[in-house]
């Protein structure tokens, strides 16, 4: 996972949004990580809005 991370920061010259991950597994997360270095597209977080504290 740190080498992958690693790369990420190397290509893009930003970190992987990891917070927005968190409820992934590591093998998810990976996939995540690959699929946007070798697409040479950076990962675009999705977050849920909350209407109702």
């Amino acid at each position: 996972m740190d080498k992958l991370l690693q790369q990420y920061v190397e290509k893009f010259k930003d970190n992987f949004p990891i917070f927005s991950v968190m409820g992934m597994d590591e093998a998810e997360i990976k996939k995540l990580i690959e699929k946007a270095i070798e697409s040479n597209e950076h990962y675009e977080a999705v977050y849920k809005e909350y209407a109702d504290y």
